[in-house]
């Protein structure tokens, strides 16, 4: 059981270090980009563990119409300052 959260953690951390860099590289992630390129199904729970340690993102809903005319919407990521530790 012990090893089992040890890799939760690890992996938590791990996704962490991965947005990170991704932020730095392009500026912003959305969850798509996070699914796609990171293996990140939970970045918005990923983005609260960032902002617990002290890094601050800006947050900006976009809109879109799929193609059957449907609104939907997503969430983008912007990395605004970076705790140095």
């Amino acid at each position: 059981m012990a090893n089992d959260i040890d890799d939760i953690i690890e992996s938590t951390e791990s996704q962490c270090d991965e947005i990170l860099k991704y932020c730095r590289k392009y500026g912003y992630i959305t969850n798509k980009e996070a699914v796609a390129y990171l293996d990140c199904y939970r970045l918005s729970a990923r983005i609260a563990d960032l902002e617990d340690r002290g890094n601050v993102f800006g947050h900006e809903m976009f809109y879109y119409k799929d193609k059957d005319g449907r609104t939907r919407r997503f969430m983008k990521y912007r990395l605004l300052v970076e705790k140095v530790s």
